[in-house]
């Protein structure tokens, strides 16, 4: 194939993928989803299959007052487009001011253990039993 032939076809994967690329537009959808952290500034999230479904679920921290009591939320990816927040039912429902968070499987059993970095407060390392 000449040279020609190379750049006629660079040029049509490029144009073909920036066409693509500026046709994407987002939806809002955390009213629906049940996402909405309400009165709430949240500072990072962590995406993990926590309960080991196949599905995405997020860890979202947050920062506050203690007027609003900035409790971190872990919602539970339902499969239907859909969370419900589980963070009490888990266990890791920290209060701290939360800086970050990570998933990573720490113990190698298998399943996803959390990582939490709070401002003032202690950090947390929330092991996942499997349950």
């Amino acid at each position: 194939m000449r040279l020609q032939n190379y750049i006629y076809v660079t040029a049509l994967v490029l144009v073909t993928c920036c066409v693509s690329l500026s046709a994407q537009t987002f939806q809002n959808l955390s009213s629906v989803s049940g996402t909405l952290n309400q009165g709430l500034f949240s500072t990072n999230l962590a995406w993990g299959d926590y309960d080991g479904d196949g599905l995405l679920d997020l860890y979202c921290t947050n920062w506050g007052t203690a007027v609003t009591n900035p409790i971190n939320a872990l919602y539970q990816n339902q499969g239907d487009e859909t969370f419900i927040n589980t963070a009490a039912i888990a266990g890791v429902d920290n209060n701290g001011n939360s800086m970050s968070a990570a998933f990573a499987d720490y113990d190698n059993d298998g399943d996803l253990d959390l990582y939490v970095a709070d401002f003032y407060a202690q950090d947390f390392l929330y092991q996942n039993q499997g349950d």
